[in-house]
């Protein structure tokens, strides 16, 4: 007796012409283009092995036994990245200060006025806890410094890492480090400097639209906004910049201009990179907010803007790969380190006391909000999503404060994505 198969919950019908059809199937990566009579097949979920090309839809993940249970796969996968002692690539969020000196109106941390800056004490116990991290398998650590302003410890910084390139030396394990700044005091001077001292490759500056946009969304002043756009072209060379355009209803046409003033004005297409961003109301300020639906139509109308209008430029592209965890700090060797040494599941809990889940001396306390975060489970809606692979629910820190699914992706943005990538080939 043939053992039957059926089709998988994930396969998404991208596109369907008179006689065949496209599909995605999210749990595999795999696209595949069939006639519509084997696409019937399988969505009956009556597959035997007299199917037409039977193996190959079994090899691509468009059918699977029966008797499978795909959302427990990937829930048994999830919690094997959560829970699993791989110390192979470490990675941490280190904000030396919560100190800013923006203002910015949506941003989730609300003690910008704080003036604490990590002390010499909080930098060795820091060293001590990452070292104390690394095993025998440990391959790789990357930092992505945070803040508040980061470039508002600069000190703190070149220190730090001058003594962890001495540890990972000592280990034989490659170091690198990341920064997320609004990169008014990323001059060229200390671009070079971060390159070379502390193997920083990779910076994330904000703009929120052109100088009146700016400032009044930043709480700052003309020179400012000047200043960080000569940061932006004068480093463009020696870091890789990646710069997120913060978007909501209000500024899009904004952010188009800022885009062609660093295009067209000062030649940067080839040297920087640009993408659109949601703001997210994380302090409940009431902030208005796009739907993932609507950001999915902004965002693709901007990728077509850019395609057209700087075919030269590269986009970052959203990866149409299945999650084992939504992010690295899920995972329990991955955490985000405050000013005094605290340890945080998440970076946007940074400053939020109850949200602490242990500090660098004496590690974690096994509170009750680290292991519900931990345990957050699905919904009964996101079981039966077909994006379930590449979403995982969404942000778990959203999804535990708000109580609800937070979908990173839907169909409109995978269906524009897969038929980008298959054009493209042609």
């Amino acid at each position: 007796m043939h053992k039957y198969y059926k089709g998988s919950q994930f396969n998404l019908l991208i596109d369907e012409k008179l006689d065949e059809v496209v599909i995605f199937n999210t749990f595999s990566g795999s696209v595949c283009c069939l006639e519509k009579d084997v696409w019937n097949t399988i969505c009956n979920n009556k597959v035997n092995e007299t199917c037409k090309y039977f193996n190959e839809l079994k090899e691509q993940g468009l059918i699977v036994p029966s008797d499978v249970d795909q959302v427990g796969m990937i829930q048994y996968n999830e919690n094997l990245a959560k829970f699993a002692d791989n110390r192979t690539n470490l990675s941490f969020v280190i904000a030396p200060t919560l100190k800013c000196n923006l203002r910015c109106y949506y941003c989730f941390e609300s003690n910008q006025n704080d003036t604490l800056i990590a002390s010499d004490e909080m930098l060795d116990s820091t060293i001590n806890f990452i070292e104390s991290m690394m095993n025998n398998e440990t391959k790789s650590l990357h930092i992505n410094w945070f803040g508040g302003e980061p470039m508002l410890a600069y000190d703190f910084i070149l220190k730090f890492s001058d003594r962890i390139k001495q540890v990972t030396s000592n280990h034989n394990i490659k170091y690198t480090s990341a920064m997320i700044s609004n990169g008014v005091f990323l001059t060229k001077e200390k671009a070079k400097i971060l390159k070379e001292r502390c193997n920083l490759n990779r910076v994330q500056i904000t703009l929120d639209g052109t100088r009146d946009e700016y400032c009044k969304r930043k709480g700052t002043v003309p020179k400012v906004f000047d200043t960080v756009i000569k940061n932006i072209i004068d480093c463009s060379d020696i870091l890789d910049i990646n710069i997120r355009l913060n978007c909501d209803r209000d500024n899009y046409n904004d952010l188009l201009t800022v885009v062609d003033q660093l295009f067209k004005n000062n030649n940067l297409s080839n040297h920087v990179k640009v993408y659109l961003a949601p703001i997210g109301d994380f302090n409940k300020k009431g902030i208005e907010c796009f739907s993932n639906d609507e950001f999915s139509e902004y965002k693709i109308k901007f990728d077509n803007y850019i395609q057209t209008n700087y075919p030269e430029h590269v986009l970052q592209t959203k990866e149409l790969k299945p999650r084992t965890c939504y992010c690295g700090l899920k995972r329990n060797t991955n955490y985000a380190i405050g000013p005094q040494g605290e340890i945080y599941t998440c970076e946007h809990d940074l400053g939020i006391n109850e949200k602490v889940v242990g500090d660098i001396k004496n590690g974690l306390y096994y509170t009750e909000y680290h292991k519900k975060f931990l345990e957050l489970n699905l919904s009964d809606k996101c079981k039966m999503c077909k994006l379930l692979p590449l979403c995982l629910g969404g942000c778990p820190s959203v999804r535990y404060n708000s109580g609800k699914e937070e979908c990173c992706i839907n169909e409109r943005m995978v269906k524009y994505l897969v038929l980008k990538k298959l054009n493209n080939k042609n």
